[in-house]
């Protein structure tokens, strides 16, 4: 008998110690850059958070301790993003072989064959793949035949190796899932366009209700694809895009259109309270609702959009949630919206201009007749683009270059008018010294048809202006100081 239980126990710490000691090792051969940035699960979920940078060592390696306590996917980037589906006490080994052209990528560690397969998964952006498909056909049912196709052609390989059990039922319905939320964010947006066209005014001669109604079931045929209730669904990452598009186009506009009961936003503020209310409306089952509310809070945190309806959005979440896993990401982010309320009502500094009767600018060809006998360099942003301000953090190195070389500093937001107040309050927080103009909505459609790429115009954008021409329609960011100085000497 005491064999038997010595043997018990020598058996749990030889596997507790194999646990503690589980790695996720990451290694470049030949590279250049010594920086890899990575995201962790949250207990099995993607939560959307800041990337945690790291440096790699004297040898190319990375070694981050596997302390997970649920099976989840981690987020590698390192030139491309790859993912990892990691289990507790696991330990996993990828390489990246930047002389092997051909097959840069191998991975050690358990199911090898399927992490492979889901780290080589590359997917367009969804808008821009959406766009595409309504390019070549207009017809809902034609597009949902065709991705449909596309999606069992990516799944394919997972199928194969599940039912080869070279993958395990959590990995096989991990890659379901994350592949079909994909698909359905992209078909969700195709009706984005049919949508536009709509009239929902029973008064008007172009009120179509079978037409109405058509879309209406399109949005029920998604479920096909991928079921926006799945609470699976919070363990991808790809979830977010489609429960982005389903919630803000279908339960926020059409479906309260479709009853008579849609109210216009009057500002900001009121649109992300709508936001909120349809997660709070739609989706009543737990966890899913829980991690939607705290996933749409934290959003807004990342991209620093500093509303003053947030502070209360996260009151109602603890209350509701007092022991909530996600109040810890959520706190730090609050004192710096109060920090951004206090500095509403400061009056702008002297090198905070603003472009005379800028509302009447309404074409590219007139925003570059501002440069007229000078240089000028535009920085396209807007309050909701969280990466257009982390670029701000280079604005001090900017500002003492473009001093030194003459050129003038022009920010162009592309906030719609409700925004106007937050647009202002971000010059003097942020301290954005040089001119401002906010983009009518003439402007920004001609902004958008002069530099979009396969119909997204991505900000932030950089360009430079020289007596009234445009020289370099896609500079740099400033975080690449040296890169954007030397691209933009050239046209000195």
């Amino acid at each position: 008998m005491r064999f038997v239980l010595s043997l018990a126990l020598c058996t749990f710490l030889l596997f507790s110690l194999q646990a503690q000691q589980a790695a996720i090792t990451f290694k470049v051969m030949g590279g250049k850059e010594k920086t890899v940035r990575f995201m962790r699960p949250l207990q099995g979920n993607y939560f959307i958070n800041e990337l945690t940078a790291d440096t790699l060592d004297g040898t190319g390696t990375l070694v981050i301790p596997n302390k997970e306590k649920v099976a989840g996917a981690y987020g590698f980037v390192y030139k491309k993003m790859y993912r990892l589906f990691v289990k507790p006490g696991k330990s996993y080994t990828v390489t990246i072989d930047e002389k092997n052209q051909a097959n840069p990528l191998s991975i050690e560690g358990p199911e090898q064959e399927g992490q492979l397969a889901l780290a080589n998964l590359s997917f367009e952006f969804y808008q821009s793949a959406a766009s595409r498909y309504h390019k070549q056909d207009t017809v809902f049912a034609h597009n949902k035949q065709r991705i449909q196709h596309e999606l069992d052609s990516c799944l394919a390989p997972f199928r194969q190796l599940h039912a080869q059990h070279k993958i395990d039922d959590a990995f096989y319905s991990y890659a379901e899932i994350l592949i079909r939320n994909y698909y359905a964010a992209v078909l969700s947006t195709t009706l984005m366009w049919p949508i536009r066209e709509l009239e929902f005014n029973k008064d008007s001669a172009r009120y179509d209700a079978q037409k109405i109604n058509r879309i209406h079931g399109y949005w029920q045929e998604l479920a096909a694809i991928s079921n926006i209730f799945d609470a699976r669904s919070m363990a991808t990452d790809t979830y977010a895009d489609y429960s982005r598009t389903y919630n803000g186009w279908y339960f926020r506009f059409f479906l309260p259109q479709m009853q008579g009961v849609f109210k216009q936003p009057a500002n900001e503020e009121e649109y992300q309270k709508a936001v909120y209310n349809v997660l709070v409306d739609h989706y009543k089952q737990e966890p899913l609702r829980e991690y939607l509310l705290a996933s749409n809070i934290h959003e807004l945190l990342l991209e620093k959009r500093y509303q003053s309806v947030i502070p209360g959005f996260y009151q109602s979440f603890i209350k509701t949630y007092p022991r909530s896993r996600y109040t810890p990401l959520l706190t730090p982010g609050i004192a710096a919206v109060k920090d951004f309320l206090t500095k509403q009502e400061a009056e702008f500094a002297k090198n905070q201009l603003f472009v005379e009767n800028y509302a009447s600018i309404e074409t590219v060809d007139q925003l570059t007749a501002l440069s007229k006998g000078k240089t000028v360099f535009i920085d396209f942003w807007a309050t909701w683009c969280g990466p257009c301000k982390e670029e701000f953090k280079y604005n001090k190195d900017l500002k003492e270059f473009l001093n030194s070389k003459g050129i003038e500093l022009m920010y162009v937001s592309i906030d719609k008018e409700a925004a106007d107040k937050q647009w202002k309050t971000m010059i003097k927080y942020y301290n954005l010294q040089g001119t401002h103009l906010r983009a009518s909505e003439k402007l920004y459609r001609n902004i958008f048809n002069a530099f979009n790429h396969n119909d997204v115009f991505a900000i932030p954008r950089y360009i430079l202006l020289k007596d009234g021409k445009i020289m370099e329609p896609d500079a740099l960011p400033p975080s690449k100081k040296s890169e954007l100085y030397k691209q933009l000497e050239q046209y000195l």
